[in-house]
């Protein structure tokens, strides 16, 4: 195999608070607003025949239930396309923003909602409490989701916004 004997090093600064974070909670804090997005291009605006007059920002897909996003106001069919005094570009920018900050901070966007600009004030929620209230729930639920023990596995897919 032509990876065999490859390795990594992670900084030992950037594991202990990680390591920390898991021994006090059981989870690792991310701020996290609950959509999924696309980069808004002129392909994309032509297609859901958006605002032209809008020509970069982020496309809300799709929004959680109960998510900080959906309490704040924000729909699917939202472009955001600034936050804070930040002109938004690209979803990959968005997301690199939310690492920036944390579960409780307030952030502002401005949002065009079929050719009207709204404002929208979102509390970023902390996504590793919430995985853990949902697996919490599913247990006492009687829901598995793969994991009985048997094996261990326990397979799970969240989007980090």
């Amino acid at each position: 195999n032509g990876v065999e004997g490859m390795g990594f090093a992670i900084p030992i600064n950037e594991v202990k608070p990680i390591v920390q974070e898991l021994m006090d909670n059981g989870y690792v804090s991310r701020p996290y607003m609950g959509i999924t997005g696309m980069t808004l291009t002129n392909q994309v605006v032509q297609y859901y025949r958006l605002n032209p007059q809008v020509s970069q920002g982020v496309l809300v897909y799709s929004t959680v239930a109960g998510s900080p996003a959906q309490q704040a106001g924000i729909q699917p069919g939202d472009v955001l396309y600034k936050v804070d005094s930040t002109v938004l570009e690209s979803m990959e920018q968005l997301t690199e923003y939310l690492a920036d900050h944390k579960a409780g901070d307030k952030l502002t966007f401005l949002v065009d909602r079929s050719g009207k600009s709204i404002e929208a004030t979102v509390t970023l929620g902390d996504q590793g409490k919430a995985e853990q209230e949902q697996q919490a729930k599913q247990q006492s639920s009687g829901y598995s989701n793969g994991s009985n023990g048997s094996n261990g596995n326990n397979y799970s897919f969240t989007l980090p916004w």
